[in-house]
């Protein structure tokens, strides 16, 4: 039986999250690797790259939005996107080294980098085993696209419909759903300890100025209700709630969390979730059958997850000053609302996602998958004398 490689990429900690999740559902039979496509890379790569990232989305949402913009096309029909993938794909090419040593007949890609890059390494001849992409959000952007993947694991129709647009072939799609670790999977709702809402707000990936803005603004509505406010690694955050307290009304009961462990405890305590719509984070209120409502979004994907959100009744997009508290007072004021939002996310959610991604896995790896290379020219290019070298 041939190895299963699995690259993520640390630009944000989604894409790392929902690589342990396959691997943690993996048959124990099959040897499994998760790798950082960006640890191939050089320091600077490796900032401009991951931090660089994370900065732009915080700090700089107009330049991700204006990147993201004139990217989305598929790969061959825009030449800023084979220039950009000529580029990154060159910066981590030492990876084919890991491919080769580990054997991997399998390489599956919760990141559009390794993506292009291994697709890349068979058009050269270099690789001949299966290349397989977990989409990390609702929607499908043109990064994702390669002709020579060889299955797509998405979670929504609209997923499927964006990919075959791009020319991909039905039956190399699976609306699988993302893949969650296994604490999150189950959804079973433990005794709440205080009256009015318990309300779970995953700061992390916010500004201090827009935290503080959108908890005057819940306390301002008058609706009762606890806060667990979760700054995770945005440790200044932390200290600034901690040091300086957000002037909140008596309503509110705000109880600040630096990194938590058991973030799916938290959430099986919880009415309501707010939170930037990151594909990793909605996915995990979502098999936790836990309504939303969806803030300070990063431009293209995160706004597409809202969309798709709120399309299927379990969240809202609260995008505009005075939309969040419009929404608590919607939720306090009728708890059929939140009803029905849990049954919008149990028509979303997909908790065994790791579990049928991995039998996938596990079945391309037993029967080693084995591609025609697509070019004769082995010996054009870098890689392959690098490699010889």
């Amino acid at each position: 039986m041939g190895s299963v490689l699995i690259f993520h990429a640390s630009a944000g900690s989604g894409h790392r999250s929902v690589a342990q999740a396959i691997a943690q559902a993996m048959p124990d039979n099959v040897q499994t690797c998760v790798e950082d496509i960006l640890s191939f890379g050089t320091p600077l790569f490796r900032l401009l790259y991951g931090k660089g990232y994370e900065f732009s989305a915080k700090y700089m949402r107009w330049f991700v939005h204006m990147i993201f913009s004139l990217t989305d096309h598929a790969c061959g029909k825009s030449r800023l996107v084979e220039l950009s993938e000529a580029a990154t794909c060159a910066a981590v090419q030492e990876a084919l080294s890991l491919v080769l040593d580990n054997h991997a007949s399998v390489v599956c890609c919760t990141h559009f980098l390794p993506v292009s890059l291994m697709c890349r390494l068979r058009r050269k001849g270099l690789y001949h085993g299966s290349v397989q992409a977990c989409v990390t959000d609702y929607d499908v952007h043109g990064f994702w696209f390669d002709p020579d993947v060889d299955l797509y694991h998405v979670a929504t129709q609209e997923a499927v419909e964006r990919l075959a647009g791009y020319g991909v072939a039905r039956d190399r799609i699976r609306v699988s759903g993302i893949p969650v670790r296994a604490e999150f999977a189950c959804a079973k709702k433990v005794q709440r300890e205080h009256k009015g809402l318990t309300v779970l707000f995953m700061a992390s990936s916010l500004r201090l100025g827009e935290c503080r803005k959108m908890l005057a603004e819940m306390g301002e509505c008058g609706v009762p209700c606890t806060v667990h406010l979760v700054t995770g690694r945005n440790a200044a955050l932390f200290e600034q709630v901690q040091v300086h307290p957000p002037v909140v009304s008596k309503s509110l009961t705000l109880i600040p969390h630096g990194l938590v462990r058991d973030v799916a405890a938290l959430m099986r305590r919880s009415d309501l979730l707010i939170t930037k719509p990151g594909g990793i984070t909605v996915t995990e209120g979502l098999v936790q059958h836990l309504p939303m409502l969806l803030v300070a979004p990063i431009p293209m994907h995160e706004v597409h997850n809202a969309r798709i959100l709120q399309k299927a009744g379990a969240g809202l997009a609260c995008f505009e000053r005075g939309s969040l508290a419009r929404a608590l007072e919607d939720m306090a004021s009728d708890p059929q609302r939140l009803e029905s939002m849990r049954e919008g996310c149990a028509s979303l959610a997909r908790p065994n996602a790791a579990r049928d991604i991995g039998a996938c896995l596990a079945l391309a790896a037993r029967q080693r998958h084995v591609c025609a290379p697509l070019s004769q020219d082995t010996q054009a290019g870098p890689l392959f004398m690098a490699r010889q070298g």
